[in-house]
């Protein structure tokens, strides 16, 4: 017997928007120590970021929504989905 018909189901996922995060450690009390992390994001594309914040950026990353970020005790960078 031939195969003469292949029916193939595809699940399609809900894709996100695509968003630009910046980042940057920041004094966030004055005591002269970088000790908290900003970040700046487009909001999926709703709001702008100047020139003059994205060029102040330590690190640009461009994705998709739903990221969360956070630097552990031991100094790293983690990112999770959120």
């Amino acid at each position: 017997m031939a195969l003469t018909r292949l029916n193939t189901i595809i699940t399609a996922h809900k894709s996100s928007s695509t968003e630009c995060y910046g980042l940057e450690v920041v004094d966030a009390n004055s005591d002269g120590v970088l000790d908290s992390l900003r970040v700046q994001t487009t909001n999926a594309g709703a709001d702008n970021i100047s020139s003059t914040n994205y060029d102040g950026f330590g690190q640009v990353i461009h994705g998709a929504t739903g990221f969360t970020f956070s630097i552990n005790s031991s100094g790293n960078l983690i990112i999770t989905q959120g």
